[in-house]
This record gives C-alpha cells, structure tokens and sequence, in this order.
C-alpha cells in the first residue's frame, strides 16, 4: 500500500483532503476495468447523442412520440441530478426480448467498473460526473467553508470523485467515511463539519453524497450545505422502493393520457404490504404464480432483498424480525420453468466449459442538467450459480438470481465479490449477448424513471421554503417506522 492509498484509508477514522494531482487510476478502478479498453459497442454508445439516439429509437419503435421522448431527453432536473438504474434483460410470455427496470438508486456507483473510453484520459467517466457536480457547486454560499465527500461504504469511488473534484476545483477536498455512530460529522444550523486527524473542525459549504445505508437519518432534508444528491431524492423513489413504483405508476399513467406509446417496464409490483398479508398474497395472486421476491423497501446494496419460488424460502422470510412495517412483492424474473410468469431471465450466452447460462443485470448511471442527459457509466452483475431449468429441493434461488456484488458481514461491515463483475470491455461484454440497442434502451428506461422520481420529489418538497408534505408522503408509503427516522433540519 503506497502513501496516497494510506491517506485515503485514513479516511475511515477522520477527515483527510485531497488536492491536484492526487488522482490515480489504480486507487479508484477495479482492476478489471482498467486492464483492457472498452468495447467498441461501449464506445459507439457513450459517442452518440441524444438526437442520435432519438433518430435510432424512432426506427425501432416507430410508434414512440418522439418529440415526447426528446423532451424527457432533455429534461433538467431540479433534484435527482445523478443517478442509476439496475435492469435486466428478459424475454416476455409472448417471446419479446425487452430491457426491464428492477430499481433506481440515487447515489449510485458504477464508475470504478467502467473501462477507460480514452485510454489516455485516466480520469474516465469521474471526470464527466464531477465536472455535472462542480457546475452545481457554484450556485453554494462560498462563505459557509470547504469541499467534500462522504460515503459508507463505497471508498473506491468515493476517493475517485474527491480527487477529480479537487483537480476540477483547484481546491482541497475533504473526504470522510460517515457512519451512524461517527463523531467526526456533526451539523450545525443546516451546516455539515468534518473533524480531521488533528481534531479540527471544518465546515462544509457543499457535498458529494455517497450514503447509501438510510441516509435520512444522516443527513437533514433542509440543509445550507449543498448536497448532491439531497436526501428528498431519496425518501422520493431514489432509495424508497415503495415510492419509486408509484412515481413509475405516476408516469406511465401520464403517458397513457397523452398517447405517447412510452412506458417504464417494471415487474409486477405491489407497494406497502404488511408483513402479516405476504402469505396469502403469495398464495393467491394469480400474478405472482406462488413466486415472486420480496423486498424491503429502503435496504440495499443487496440486503432486504428475497427471492421466494417454495414454502420453504417463505417460511425463511417470515422467520426474519424487520425494522420496518412495509413491504414490496414483485412477480418473479426466473427460468420459464420457475417464473411468475410474465418474464424470464434471457441470461448469458452459454460458457465454453459446461454450456451455462447466468442470470445478469445491467447498471446505467446517467446525469441531468442544463442540456438534458447523458450516460455516464455501465457495468454488469452475474449470478453467483448458473441459471438452471429446474432446481433440487434445498437450493437457495437467490444464488442463482441474485446479481449484487455486495454483502454484509456484520453492521458496517461490507465485502464485495468482485469475480462477478462484468464490464464493458470485448470479451465481457460479447459473453452478454447484448446489443447497441439494449444499450439504448436501458439508457431510456433509466433516464424515465429518474424523471418519474424528479418529478415526485417536487411534488413532496418544496425548497424554497423548506416545506415537506408530510400528509402526502404518509398517503404514499403509510410506514410509521420511516417516517419517525426522517431528519428534517
């Protein structure tokens, strides 16, 4: 471990900064990303821009409202400025291939899984996010003190965005693992302070945000220190599974009303169930076909997420005592053996060694602003076991249809497994089976359903005045649990 790699680390004991030219590539890819360029695909993709992809979309679906989708291609948002989407690619009852969305996060990484476009910028995709995130900056109160990042659990890419943005900036950038038992952030009217190695303290006058673990408790909703992304983001559909199938439910009903033949594609999904319900709804939609996954809905990184194909998987769930009063029950993406039934896992192309197949998602992360949005990142997730035609009594399906990379060891304690990752380089990304158009399709049904939350997280929040609706949000996800976690200022 060389000196820069130590600071950073230090990083989860107490605030360090970052300055120009401290950015190197190794402390903020994985290797794997960084070993071979990226695919030609991959390139074609990131170079076109939205007209292009609007002319090319016109001629795949030529029943869109274009002129429609050209102004959500261009729309601003005023709070979810960044943001991912997690989408697999399935094949429908009817046999259609389609990219479907499984969920949103504000916050998202994927940057450090991306290959270089130009192997001569080492910077990469970091420098495209932080140059969206210093624009914002501007607008900060430049008296209220310094630059920073803070983060959970994600330092690879934490790091990456602090030194870029110091290169950016010209400026010292702090950079602070924040945990819910840190004492090295405290707030002070609406104002974040970091306390560094020599317990100084120093304010914040705005803040890259990499909090992913119920980051409402972290952080207040109204703050003066600058926050990308705001915690409105969240509690709106960006961390709130709850919330986010109703805003896509919000926006496709819009589409319907104005003929534009555009819709997000989600799973059958139903929000706000009580735990007590699960059972008899896992028994008798005729939607879910006795499978389906249950998830709660403000967990992630992989945690609170349960796929159910047998009495035995639900029997486990049920077993499972829940901070939380609300749940999500979707239908089921499995094999066409195993399935809720409305769509299957395509998978990957078959491996040369035993000819199998794994179920796979797609992460998109994209940012908005004055000119609309653009693609920043895209990596890929496997399945730790093959996708099998039937399974044997005692197999657990979320091995076999679980992509996410991270768990938990214990309380703050995550491992990553790495082995699993696919990124966007030739030979990964031709062991996919995906295409440009996959590519452009996931792009659309990311930048959807990051609109769709934009526009609920207006409704919800006012931020001229401060102003949560907490009536309106109490109708929307009635979970008292939440809602008593929620820090308002």
């Amino acid at each position: 471990m060389n000196i820069l790699s130590e600071k950073i680390e230090s990083s989860k004991n107490h605030a360090i900064y970052m300055v120009k030219n401290e950015f190197e590539p190794s402390n903020h890819y994985y290797s794997k990303a960084l070993k071979y360029p990226m695919s030609k695909i991959g390139s074609n993709f990131f170079n076109l821009d939205n007209e292009q992809i609007l002319i090319r979309y016109s001629r795949l679906k030529p029943f869109v409202d274009i002129e429609y989708l050209r102004k959500i291609l261009n729309y601003k948002c005023k709070f979810y400025t960044w943001g991912g989407c997690d989408l697999f690619k399935v094949i429908d009852k009817y046999g259609n291939n389609q990219m479907i969305l499984i969920e949103s996060n504000t916050c998202a990484s994927g940057i450090k899984s991306t290959p270089l476009i130009n192997p001569e910028d080492k910077f990469g995709s970091y420098r495209k996010l932080v140059d969206n995130f210093y624009g914002i900056f501007k607008k900060s109160d430049s008296s209220l003190g310094d630059l920073a990042v803070i983060y959970d659990q994600n330092l690879l890419e934490a790091s990456g965005y602090c030194s870029c943005l110091a290169e950016v900036s010209n400026e010292k950038v702090w950079l602070i693992q924040y945990l819910d038992n840190s004492t090295n952030v405290k707030w002070l009217n609406g104002v974040m302070f970091l306390c560094d190695e020599n317990s100084t303290w120093h304010s914040i006058r705005a803040c890259i945000r990499l909090i992913t673990q119920q980051p409402w408790k972290k952080i207040p909703l109204n703050t003066k220190t600058l926050i990308v992304n705001p915690i409105i983001t969240c509690l709106a559909g960006g961390r709130n599974k709850n919330i986010a199938s109703y805003a896509y439910k919000l926006f496709n009903n819009e589409q319907i009303k104005n003929s534009t033949n555009l819709y997000i594609k989600e799973p059958y999904s139903l929000i706000n169930v009580s735990k007590k319900e699960i059972p008899f709804i896992f028994e008798n939609d005729v939607n879910l076909n006795k499978k389906c996954v249950i998830k709660v809905p403000y967990d992630n990184s992989g945690q609170g997420v349960y796929t159910i194909i047998n009495e035995f998987e639900l029997e486990e769930f049920m077993s499972v005592d829940h901070n939380y009063e609300k749940f999500v029950v979707q239908s089921l993406c499995g094999d066409f053996n195993w399935s809720s039934g409305e769509y299957f896992h395509l998978g990957t192309l078959p491996d040369r060694k035993n000819n199998e197949i794994y179920a796979f998602d797609v992460r998109m992360l994209v940012i908005s602003n004055e000119n609309g949005f653009s693609p920043v990142s895209i990596n890929f997730r496997r399945a730790r076991r093959p996708l099998k035609s039937d399974l044997k009594n005692g197999e657990s399906s979320w091995d076999i249809l679980g992509t996410n990379l991270s768990s938990t060891l214990s309380k703050n304690v995550w491992v990553v497994d790495e082995d699993r990752l696919l990124v966007l380089n030739e030979s990964d990304f031709a062991h996919l089976g995906l295409g440009l158009d996959d590519l452009i399709e996931s792009y659309v049904q990311t930048v959807m359903a990051i609109v769709a939350i934009d526009q609920l997280c207006i409704r919800l929040y006012d931020d001229t005045t401060g102003e949560f609706n907490f009536e309106l949000f109490n109708k929307l996800n009635p979970d008292v649990s939440l809602l008593n976690e929620i820090w308002v200022s």
